[in-house]
């Protein structure tokens, strides 16, 4: 997916929750529980996850994750 911005996203200091979900080669993007987007692969079938976030025009933005669950259906 390629960088989006959304009005779900909550920007300043704020706390989004993020959440990935995977179907067979089905994977869906939610923030804040709202369905941000989706994409098949069916090249993918097993892997890792990994995050990243920052921003582009500003310096000095703190992120971090917490409460990472995961989970099989």
């Amino acid at each position: 997916m390629d960088w989006a911005t959304s009005p779900v996203i909550v920007t300043g200091k704020a706390t989004n929750h993020l959440k990935v979900v995977v179907v067979g080669t089905r994977i869906e993007y939610f923030v804040n529980n709202q369905s941000f987007g989706e994409a098949v692969d069916s090249k993918l079938t097993t892997g890792d996850i990994g995050f990243f976030a920052g921003s582009f025009d500003e310096g000095g933005v703190h992120v971090s994750f917490d409460n990472v669950k995961i989970t099989r259906p």
